[in-house]
């Protein structure tokens, strides 16, 4: 197994970049997808998985700092 440190990811992240994916296609938007469907959805599958005793890791960010690329393209 590669050195990687892996850590618990954040819930509110985990949501993010579901919505993310139900929203584009790479860089490319869908237009068929509602932005406030696609937030309702990945909440629900985060509370899912949640409750199905699922653990999402992720890879510590990359030294330099600046945003992690789940993060890319959202609004705070």
């Amino acid at each position: 197994m590669p050195d990687d440190k892996l850590t618990r990811v954040d819930p509110t992240d985990l949501a993010h970049s579901v919505a993310f994916a139900l929203r584009f296609n790479g860089r490319k938007r869908f237009h068929q997808g509602d932005e406030f469907m696609a937030n309702l959805t990945a909440d629900h599958i985060v509370r899912y998985l949640d409750l199905c005793g699922y653990v999402v890791m992720k890879k510590a960010p990359a030294l330099g700092g600046g945003d992690s690329p789940g993060r890319r393209g959202f609004e705070s």
